[in-house]
Protein backbone atom coordinates (compact mmCIF):
# COMPACT_ATOMS: atom_id res chain seq x y z
CA UNK A 1 0.00 0.00 0.00
CA UNK A 2 2.93 2.36 0.56
CA UNK A 3 6.18 2.81 -1.28
CA UNK A 4 7.65 5.98 -2.78
CA UNK A 5 7.29 9.26 -0.90
CA UNK A 6 6.08 7.97 2.49
CA UNK A 7 8.59 9.42 4.94
CA UNK A 8 7.20 8.88 8.45
CA UNK A 9 9.97 8.33 10.98
CA UNK A 10 7.78 6.50 13.52
CA UNK A 11 7.04 3.64 11.10
CA UNK A 12 9.29 0.81 12.27
CA UNK A 13 7.78 -2.39 10.90
CA UNK A 14 6.48 -3.30 7.47
CA UNK A 15 5.15 -6.51 5.95
CA UNK A 16 5.65 -7.02 2.23
CA UNK A 17 3.10 -9.55 1.04
CA UNK A 18 4.99 -11.07 -1.88
CA UNK A 19 7.84 -9.71 -3.94
CA UNK A 20 7.05 -6.58 -5.99
CA UNK A 21 7.44 -6.81 -9.77
CA UNK A 22 10.78 -5.03 -9.87
CA UNK A 23 13.73 -4.61 -7.54
CA UNK A 24 13.55 -0.81 -7.37
CA UNK A 25 9.99 -1.08 -6.05
CA UNK A 26 11.11 -3.65 -3.46
CA UNK A 27 13.90 -1.35 -2.25
CA UNK A 28 11.54 1.63 -2.10
CA UNK A 29 8.80 -0.22 -0.24
CA UNK A 30 11.07 -1.93 2.27
CA UNK A 31 12.94 1.29 3.05
CA UNK A 32 9.84 3.07 4.35
CA UNK A 33 10.70 1.85 7.84
CA UNK A 34 13.75 2.37 9.99
CA UNK A 35 14.21 5.97 8.86
CA UNK A 36 15.56 7.29 12.19
CA UNK A 37 15.93 4.19 14.35
CA UNK A 38 16.29 0.54 13.41
CA UNK A 39 13.23 -1.01 11.76
CA UNK A 40 12.03 -4.41 10.63
CA UNK A 41 10.91 -5.37 7.12
CA UNK A 42 9.22 -8.76 6.81
CA UNK A 43 8.82 -10.21 3.32
CA UNK A 44 6.30 -13.01 2.87
CA UNK A 45 7.44 -14.97 -0.19
CA UNK A 46 5.30 -17.49 -2.07
CA UNK A 47 7.14 -20.85 -2.41
CA UNK A 48 4.97 -21.70 -5.43
CA UNK A 49 6.43 -18.83 -7.46
CA UNK A 50 9.85 -19.65 -8.92
CA UNK A 51 11.05 -16.05 -8.80
CA UNK A 52 10.17 -15.58 -5.12
CA UNK A 53 11.61 -18.99 -4.24
CA UNK A 54 14.87 -17.97 -5.90
CA UNK A 55 15.05 -14.76 -3.82
CA UNK A 56 14.56 -16.84 -0.67
CA UNK A 57 17.21 -19.40 -1.63
CA UNK A 58 19.75 -16.63 -2.33
CA UNK A 59 18.52 -14.26 0.37
CA UNK A 60 21.84 -13.09 1.82
CA UNK A 61 23.63 -12.75 -1.54
CA UNK A 62 20.67 -10.92 -3.07
CA UNK A 63 20.19 -8.48 -0.18
CA UNK A 64 23.89 -7.69 0.16
CA UNK A 65 24.00 -6.51 -3.45
CA UNK A 66 20.43 -5.84 -4.60
CA UNK A 67 21.26 -2.41 -6.03
CA UNK A 68 23.09 -4.10 -8.91
CA UNK A 69 19.90 -5.97 -9.82
CA UNK A 70 17.83 -2.79 -10.23
CA UNK A 71 16.28 -2.70 -13.68
CA UNK A 72 17.45 0.20 -15.88
CA UNK A 73 14.92 2.96 -16.41
CA UNK A 74 13.86 3.85 -19.91
CA UNK A 75 14.80 7.30 -21.15
CA UNK A 76 14.27 9.11 -24.41
CA UNK A 77 17.75 9.84 -25.79
CA UNK A 78 18.91 13.26 -26.97
CA UNK A 79 16.21 15.30 -25.20
CA UNK A 80 17.26 18.40 -23.24
CA UNK A 81 16.41 16.66 -19.95
CA UNK A 82 18.55 13.65 -20.86
CA UNK A 83 21.46 15.87 -21.89
CA UNK A 84 21.20 17.86 -18.65
CA UNK A 85 21.07 14.68 -16.60
CA UNK A 86 23.77 12.64 -18.32
CA UNK A 87 26.23 15.04 -19.95
CA UNK A 88 28.67 15.34 -17.04
CA UNK A 89 28.66 11.60 -16.36
CA UNK A 90 29.20 10.63 -19.99
CA UNK A 91 31.81 13.32 -20.66
CA UNK A 92 33.98 12.61 -17.61
CA UNK A 93 33.67 8.85 -18.14
CA UNK A 94 34.77 9.23 -21.76
CA UNK A 95 37.75 11.45 -20.89
CA UNK A 96 38.95 9.17 -18.07
CA UNK A 97 38.62 5.95 -20.06
CA UNK A 98 39.70 7.16 -23.50
CA UNK A 99 42.76 9.22 -22.49
CA UNK A 100 45.13 7.12 -20.32
CA UNK A 101 46.84 10.17 -18.80
CA UNK A 102 43.47 11.47 -17.54
CA UNK A 103 42.45 8.32 -15.63
CA UNK A 104 43.82 8.99 -12.13
CA UNK A 105 41.86 11.05 -9.61
CA UNK A 106 44.37 13.91 -9.55
CA UNK A 107 44.60 14.01 -13.38
CA UNK A 108 41.56 16.32 -13.51
CA UNK A 109 43.97 19.27 -13.12
CA UNK A 110 45.58 18.47 -16.51
CA UNK A 111 42.40 18.99 -18.54
CA UNK A 112 42.68 21.08 -21.70
CA UNK A 113 39.90 22.03 -24.11
CA UNK A 114 41.47 20.04 -26.98
CA UNK A 115 40.95 16.78 -25.06
CA UNK A 116 37.19 17.10 -25.74
CA UNK A 117 37.46 17.18 -29.56
CA UNK A 118 37.25 13.41 -30.03
CA UNK A 119 34.27 13.21 -27.65
CA UNK A 120 32.42 15.94 -29.61
CA UNK A 121 33.00 14.13 -32.92
CA UNK A 122 31.85 10.85 -31.40
CA UNK A 123 28.65 12.38 -29.98
CA UNK A 124 27.78 14.23 -33.20
CA UNK A 125 27.64 10.88 -34.97
CA UNK A 126 25.37 9.53 -32.23
CA UNK A 127 22.98 12.50 -32.53
CA UNK A 128 22.53 12.03 -36.26
CA UNK A 129 20.49 14.64 -38.15
CA UNK A 130 18.99 16.60 -35.27
CA UNK A 131 20.43 20.13 -35.42
CA UNK A 132 18.43 21.42 -32.43
CA UNK A 133 19.63 18.63 -30.15
CA UNK A 134 23.23 18.97 -31.37
CA UNK A 135 23.12 22.72 -30.80
CA UNK A 136 21.84 22.30 -27.23
CA UNK A 137 24.39 19.56 -26.57
CA UNK A 138 27.33 21.64 -27.88
CA UNK A 139 26.20 24.68 -25.89
CA UNK A 140 25.91 22.67 -22.64
CA UNK A 141 29.21 20.89 -23.27
CA UNK A 142 31.05 24.15 -23.99
CA UNK A 143 29.93 25.49 -20.58
CA UNK A 144 31.22 22.32 -18.95
CA UNK A 145 34.54 22.44 -20.84
CA UNK A 146 35.10 26.11 -20.06
CA UNK A 147 34.33 25.58 -16.37
CA UNK A 148 36.66 22.56 -16.17
CA UNK A 149 39.48 24.43 -17.91
CA UNK A 150 39.04 27.45 -15.60
CA UNK A 151 39.14 25.23 -12.50
CA UNK A 152 42.20 23.36 -13.81
CA UNK A 153 44.07 26.63 -14.41
CA UNK A 154 43.48 27.87 -10.84
CA UNK A 155 45.85 25.44 -9.16
CA UNK A 156 47.13 21.92 -8.80
CA UNK A 157 44.61 20.63 -6.23
CA UNK A 158 41.75 19.77 -8.61
CA UNK A 159 40.66 16.13 -8.47
CA UNK A 160 37.70 14.25 -9.90
CA UNK A 161 36.55 13.60 -6.36
CA UNK A 162 36.33 17.33 -5.60
CA UNK A 163 34.87 18.16 -9.02
CA UNK A 164 32.05 15.63 -9.26
CA UNK A 165 28.97 16.02 -7.06
CA UNK A 166 26.28 13.63 -5.88
CA UNK A 167 22.66 14.38 -6.88
CA UNK A 168 21.97 15.43 -3.27
CA UNK A 169 24.64 18.15 -3.67
CA UNK A 170 23.05 19.57 -6.82
CA UNK A 171 23.29 23.34 -7.22
CA UNK A 172 21.05 25.50 -9.37
CA UNK A 173 23.63 28.24 -9.83
CA UNK A 174 26.59 27.90 -12.18
CA UNK A 175 27.77 24.79 -14.01
CA UNK A 176 26.27 21.60 -12.62
CA UNK A 177 28.83 18.81 -12.03
CA UNK A 178 26.22 16.36 -10.74
CA UNK A 179 26.87 12.79 -11.85
CA UNK A 180 24.64 9.73 -11.82
CA UNK A 181 25.29 7.45 -8.84
CA UNK A 182 22.89 4.60 -9.62
CA UNK A 183 20.16 3.49 -12.02
CA UNK A 184 17.56 4.30 -9.34
CA UNK A 185 17.93 8.04 -9.89
CA UNK A 186 15.02 9.45 -11.82
CA UNK A 187 13.89 12.93 -12.78
CA UNK A 188 11.75 14.73 -10.25
CA UNK A 189 9.94 16.63 -13.00
CA UNK A 190 7.99 15.29 -15.95
CA UNK A 191 7.08 17.47 -18.89
CA UNK A 192 4.16 16.58 -21.13
CA UNK A 193 3.45 18.31 -24.43
CA UNK A 194 0.04 17.87 -26.08
CA UNK A 195 0.66 17.55 -29.82
CA UNK A 196 -2.95 17.55 -30.98
CA UNK A 197 -6.47 17.84 -29.60
CA UNK A 198 -9.06 15.19 -30.47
Amino acid sequence: MISVGIDISRLNIIVLNGMPKNIAEYIQASSRVGRKTKGLAITLLDPNRAREKSYFEHYINFHSAFYKYVEPISITPFTENTIDKMLTTVFVTYIRNKIPSMAKDDAAKYFKKEKADEFIDFMKIRFGDDPDAISYFISSLNELIEDWQNRASLGSKLTYKSLLKRPTERQDNGVDWTTMQSMREIDTDTFVEIKSVY
